[in-house]
């Protein structure tokens, strides 16, 4: 019949533009992407803004996959950063950054390892904490590892991370309970059994 041949050149023009849209979308952007975020981190950045601009600037760039993985490399990237600074300004900022970054992630409340999310999330605002004093940071923190420990009540990072934030508060009775369940799942873990032989030392001399 006659239409059958621009039928079949409709298709096949649609079938072209489909490829071309998977190849760019599927393809192209999440390469692009990936190559913005090598050169972030193979780039000797001059000071700490421009580290975030150029990080900023892979992460922002739209691509349909790899967000997420980028989101938690850079944030691991930032973190070693963190605990090489005393600054409070710098901190401030690194912190924004990662939390920016993080917050529809977390919002979300899944992803293809929220868990470890939850955690670099937490570890980094413990060490803001330490370094700080800022409560804001406490608050995150024990967010953080909170949720992560509903999640995954056996997961040590967030029963560790849980036993530091009860123990910078000072809330000793919260800390042992923790303590004590780390040493019944991992019974070698030694700074957890010094640090509560160390709580029961002060409390008989009180």
């Amino acid at each position: 019949m006659k239409f059958e041949r621009p039928l079949q050149k409709i298709v096949a023009l649609l079938a072209g533009l489909g490829i071309l849209f998977v190849a760019y979308f599927g393809s192209y952007r999440p390469f692009e992407k990936s190559r913005l975020f090598i050169r972030a981190l193979t780039t000797p950045p001059p000071n700490l803004q421009d580290i975030q601009a150029r990080f900023s600037q892979a992460l922002d760039y739209p691509s349909p996959i790899g967000q997420e993985e980028l989101v938690r490399n850079t944030a691991a990237t930032l973190f070693h950063i963190l605990q090489n600074t005393q600054d409070p300004d710098a901190i401030a900022s690194l912190m924004r950054h990662i939390e920016n970054y993080y917050r529809p992630i977390i919002s979300s409340g899944r992803g293809t390892s929220f868990n470890q999310n939850l955690y670099l999330l937490g570890l980094s605002n413990e060490i803001a904490l330490m370094k700080t004093r800022n409560p804001e940071y406490f608050v995150a923190a024990r967010e953080y590892f909170l949720e992560g420990r509903r999640r995954s009540p056996r997961r040590p990072q967030f029963l560790l991370g849980m036993f530091d934030i009860h123990l910078f508060e000072r809330n000793t009775k919260a800390a042992k309970a923790v303590g004590e369940e780390i040493l019944r799942y991992w019974p070698t873990d030694k700074r957890t059994r010094r640090t509560l032989q160390a709580i029961h030392r002060e409390e008989a001399q009180d």
